[in-house]
């Protein structure tokens, strides 16, 4: 149930992590490695972007192979 969902998050936070990167080294800053506050704003973050129909679709798919 849950693999679209990961699979979703997972593409999401990459994506974000990547454009952190890249701003990073724009910026020429040294330490380009994200600290605790930024890991965490990047996980809810990329939690907050999974959308309402990767949800459903994954429940729903839930529902027709073992419920039904």
């Amino acid at each position: 149930m849950n693999v679209g969902i990961l699979k979703s998050f997972k593409s999401q936070y990459k994506n974000l992590l990547v454009k952190y990167y890249l701003e990073k080294i724009d910026l020429e800053e040294i330490s380009i490695l994200p600290d605790l506050r930024q890991a965490l704003y990047l996980i809810r973050s990329a939690w907050l972007n999974i959308t309402k129909y990767t949800i459903e679709k994954c429940f729903f798919s839930f529902y027709m192979k073992y419920i039904n």
